[in-house]
């Protein structure tokens, strides 16, 4: 829970707020874009009451918005890497150095582009399998069981691979900031983390699994209101800009204490003890 702590300290109490609010800034249009083509609602609306699925097709399709989802989710990437690079290199530089100031945000997206695209795709890779994998499950029980054992398989699906994905997550905890801060190649930053990950799941899992309950939060609040699409894609947006911030300033916090690098950003000596 330590570096959950420390990111929440870093977010909302050091600097009263102002980092989260300039970070949370910069990523709600990857946020609006995601929550246009992927809309989180509908993993209660079309497990509770499912459309006449014709194929599996359908049901993988189902869960997109109709109308231009696959060019908002395009441009999400797009956008989520230009995000991705500035928040790093905004939060990297501030705990190196102990500066930080928004005129200084875009400078880094040309240092840290690469390793957030590679990081964004990894994530997208896993995300795409593992709903597939869901999808896969879900047309069967909904062909083969009755409406209400549809609903409570596909449920122990959905969190089976989600406990399944947020573990993957942990693991690769470490990687973007070991692109960005060492320079290592993508693969031995991968293969780097993985290791140095191995012991700390108990360190890691925390954060993972409060993006996770973030998200899951973000799903069901929006589908009590999700007869008004509006308002539903808002707080999809908003849930979506949390999640991703907390996540990116997690990996970073994580990365430094396990590395025992020192954080500028305390205002303290890196030789004194670090106190709360």
């Amino acid at each position: 829970m330590r570096y959950l702590k420390d990111t929440f300290l870093y977010l909302f109490v050091y600097g009263k707020g102002k980092r989260f609010l300039l970070m949370f800034l910069s990523t709600l249009l990857p946020s609006a874009l995601f929550a246009y083509g992927i809309r989180a609602e509908l993993l209660f609306v079309n497990v509770i009451s499912p459309p006449d699925y014709k194929n599996w097709g359908e049901l993988w399709l189902s869960y997109f918005s109709p109308a231009y989802s696959y060019i908002a989710i395009i441009l999400g990437i797009f956008v989520s890497v230009l995000a991705t690079a500035c928040i790093m290199g905004t939060t990297i530089r501030h705990f190196r150095v102990g500066t930080s100031s928004p005129k200084q945000f875009f400078r880094s997206f040309n240092d840290y582009a690469l390793p957030s695209l590679l990081y964004s795709g990894m994530n997208i890779l896993i995300y795409a399998v593992a709903y597939t994998l869901y999808t896969l499950f879900a047309f069967m029980w909904y062909n083969f069981t009755s409406p209400i054992a549809y609903a409570v398989l596909s449920y122990i699906v959905f969190f089976g691979l989600a406990i399944l994905v947020i573990y993957i997550m942990s693991s690769l905890t470490l990687w973007l900031p070991f692109m960005c801060i060492k320079g290592i190649y993508s693969h031995n930053a991968l293969s780097t983390a993985f290791y140095q990950s191995r012991s700390k799941q108990k360190m890691l899992l925390p954060g993972h699994f409060t993006v996770g309950l973030i998200l899951l939060a973000t799903a069901l609040i929006s589908y009590l209101v999700s007869k008004i699409w509006y308002i539903a894609w808002i707080i999809d947006t908003v849930g979506y800009s949390v999640a991703y911030t907390v996540s990116l300033i997690f990996i970073t916090t994580a990365y430094f204490g396990e590395n025992s690098l020192p954080r500028e950003d305390f205002g303290v000596s890196p030789y004194k003890k670090r106190r709360f």
